[in-house]
């Protein structure tokens, strides 16, 4: 199996040292009920612009490992104004760590707002990591959102639909 990390190097006067940092390892667990994607018109103004982001997190819902949708959630869905989306697909395990963008969805248009851009990692144990970071201050009440991951899915078999930029 290979594993794919980011090596930290650490220099000082007469030596260096370095450290293998794995985010499949290293993680915070996120699990807040409220973002589910199943959260329909549960506005409870949690705004993830509000949110000190740091390092990566694991999603999940129900006591279940959990993804960002790649699909768009309805208005005010995630215990927020602006439910947030992955656009594209999850990587593969060989893959490494990806850059994604972020969209977040209003009324009937899934990609009305664009955030910043997050990475992404598979991880053996058919799991994502994420580096979650602050939302686009112009997006109302931004939420990152959390759906179930289902097996078929993470094998890359099935493909979410994706949608045009508008």
């Amino acid at each position: 199996m290979l594993v794919i990390s980011e090596i930290i190097s650490i220099s000082t006067a007469n030596f260096t040292t370095e450290y293998s940092f794995d985010p499949c390892e290293n993680y915070t667990t996120l699990n807040d009920e409220w973002r589910t994607t199943q959260n329909y018109y549960g506005y409870n103004n949690h705004d993830d612009t509000l949110v000190e982001w740091s390092g990566w997190y694991r999603l999940y819902l129900h006591g279940s490992s959990a993804q960002l949708p790649e699909w768009c959630s309805n208005y005010m869905a995630c215990g927020g104004y602006t439910p947030l989306l992955l656009s594209g697909s999850h990587p593969r395990l060989q893959d490494g760590i990806v850059t994604r963008e972020i969209y977040g969805s209003s009324g009937n248009q899934c990609k009305y707002y664009r955030s910043n851009s997050i990475q992404v990692k598979a991880c053996p144990g058919q799991y994502y990591v994420y580096e979650l970071v602050t939302p686009n201050v112009s997006i109302p009440i931004p939420t990152y959102c959390t759906g179930n991951i289902s097996s078929f899915l993470f094998s890359g078999i099935f493909s979410i639909c994706s949608f045009t930029v508008i």
